[in-house]
């Protein structure tokens, strides 16, 4: 029939779902979005989410993994064809920077996601992605080390966290409005700050050689 709309996939219907639950999430909270509403904003009635998400948990739970699947491949593509580690970590530092600036409503479902730590399948759920982070940082650094451009000493667990910990700090900044402190001249020099005190030299090249 001329005129009449392309029924989606299940996979175009679920990634219409996932991304009108953000657009919802976003702009309220995991406890005051309802089903009803995102089911109204994407157009469609209640029973075809539970079709594709058993509950408004398993949902937000979707949208979770989404969201860190998304920044995930954000930090791999930006350290695509690089071979020092200490670049690839300030490329993807520098693009930690652009994703919290550029992807607000990603980067506060993420940070809101914490406010529900006592529901034990959201906890776990942040706790295996956030791990996920820092063990990238943490291979990163441990290729730094095979090649000589990281110091022997350092434990590179510890300082994946902390590198970590910069990224979340970064996040919230740039939720409460403290813009200027994510202009990149004032991120990266805190990422350089990072990198002179755990000890890291810039690549192979060594300023001065041993004193």
């Amino acid at each position: 029939m001329a005129g009449s709309k392309r029924r989606l996939s299940a996979g175009e219907r679920e990634r219409q779902i996932l991304e009108t639950a953000k657009r919802v999430l976003a702009s309220s909270n995991y406890r005051a979005a309802t089903t009803a509403r995102i089911a109204a904003e994407a157009g469609v009635t209640e029973p075809v989410i539970y079709r594709h998400f058993a509950s408004k948990k398993e949902l937000f739970l979707g949208v979770l993994d989404d969201i860190a699947a998304f920044m995930f491949d954000y930090w791999k593509r930006a350290a695509e064809g690089l071979e020092d580690p200490v670049e690839m970590i300030r490329a993807v530092g520098r693009s930690h920077f652009h994703f919290v600036r550029h992807h607000q409503e990603e980067a506060k479902i993420l940070f809101q996601a914490t406010s529900e730590v006592d529901d034990p399948d959201i906890r776990a759920r942040l706790k295996e992605h956030f791990g996920n982070f820092a063990r990238f940082m943490q291979g990163l650094l441990e290729e730094g080390k095979r090649r000589g451009s990281i110091r022997d000493d350092l434990d590179c667990y510890v300082a994946a966290w902390e590198l970590l910990a910069l990224g979340i700090t970064s996040t919230f900044f740039s939720l409460v409005g403290f813009e200027e402190l994510l202009e990149e001249d004032r991120g990266l020099r805190a990422l350089e700050d990072f990198i002179a005190m755990a000890g890291m030299r810039e690549g192979s090249r060594e300023e001065g050689g041993d004193e």
